[in-house]
């Protein structure tokens, strides 16, 4: 039985692949909102640093979108950071469960869909299902404690 709404539950999956995609990437938070204002403003060359931006007054183009301001960015970027910490604390905790870790890493790290999974680990679908649910409902508690998302 689940727990959270499908949409919660989709949300916490969502930040788990982010998490995952953005260690491989070492890319900060920071860094992908930076060039996402230097797609918004078409600039012709990207940034070159985090400062290298002119957050002082956002730019609105033709497609309606304006450009984040130094402090929207850094509110998304400290959003995300809070995610991270969600997701670490997860770990921690089932740092001792090494088929729970396997689990994780198979689906959110290397983004196996649920047969892959199931024949790498020796699993049945349903169980693939229910560590997945297990996963994103502690992930979603701890969001929860940390204030990260409300139910």
């Amino acid at each position: 039985m689940q727990v959270f709404s499908r949409e919660i539950m989709a949300k916490v999956a969502r930040q788990f692949y982010w998490y995952y995609n953005k260690k491989a990437r070492s890319i900060t938070m920071q860094e992908a909102l930076a060039l996402i204002d230097y797609e918004l403003d078409g600039s012709s060359k990207p940034p070159t640093g985090i400062g290298s931006m002119d957050y002082s007054k956002p730019v609105v183009k033709s497609s309606n979108i304006s450009k984040p301001t130094k402090s929207e960015i850094d509110q998304i970027a400290s959003k995300y950071d809070r995610w991270d910490s969600v997701f670490e604390e997860l770990m921690a905790k089932i740092q001792g469960d090494r088929e729970m870790m396997k689990f994780i890493l198979l689906v959110f790290k290397h983004q196996y869909n649920d047969e892959q999974v199931s024949s790498a680990m020796h699993i049945t679908r349903t169980t693939y299902y229910r560590y997945r649910s297990t996963i994103l409902t502690k992930a979603a508690i701890i969001a929860i404690v940390h204030a990260v998302i409300r139910v």
